[in-house]
């Protein structure tokens, strides 16, 4: 039982947790939500993570950071593929921001601008920074004496629904009627114990 418990993602998740709130995160452990693509089903993090921090004193204006992390105990090597990324500032498209206003008023053009765009997150947002991203992976398996390469669809459906949770839940990340500045950054993340 202790060997199934260490082989598992449950001890890496405690510890998580507890970096998470050492950090001055609020926790949650294994959050569960609606799959959109069928009411039927439920996606899970394994932990959930919340900073707020407050940038108006008189209003309570916040931004918060929300971490939703998959924990993965891989005791095959997992192998990612990197590409240069051709033109990095298109990925402020992919940074998942969500919150009270939404967009603002450019006072030339008078055109609702996007908060991500206001704040000129393709300046400073690591998604818009790095050279290089992953954009495939792949794992292991013993086939005889020899290891066999290919997809793993137990993770590319983690990595799908830890994503769609990061997604889903910018939505719901400010409350309309308190009328104050409420941004959220939801980063999807996942973290690994074994070999990449």
């Amino acid at each position: 039982m202790v060997a199934a418990i260490e082989s598992s993602g449950y001890l890496i998740e405690a510890r998580i947790s507890r970096i998470l709130r050492q950090r001055g995160f609020f926790v949650e452990s294994n959050i569960f939500g609606t799959d959109p693509s069928d009411p039927d089903k439920a996606i899970e993090a394994d932990v959930v993570g919340r900073y707020r921090e407050i940038i108006h004193d008189e209003n309570n204006g916040s931004v918060t950071a929300a971490v939703f992390v998959e924990c993965k105990n891989n005791s095959q090597p997992l192998a990612f593929f990197v590409q240069p990324q051709q033109v990095t500032e298109i990925d402020d498209n992919r940074i998942k921001c969500g919150g009270f206003p939404a967009f603002s008023m450019d006072q030339e053009t008078q055109i609702q601008v996007p908060m991500r765009k206001l704040l000129q997150m393709k300046d400073w947002h690591h998604y818009c920074q790095v050279q290089e991203v992953a954009t495939q992976f792949c794992t292991f398996e013993r086939s005889g004496k020899k290891w066999k390469a290919g997809p793993n669809r137990n993770y590319s459906a983690s990595f799908s629904k830890i994503s769609l949770m990061a997604s889903l839940d910018i939505d719901g990340g400010y409350s309309a009627p308190l009328h104050n500045i409420q941004f959220q950054l939801s980063y999807p993340v996942v973290v690994f114990q074994g070999p990449i």
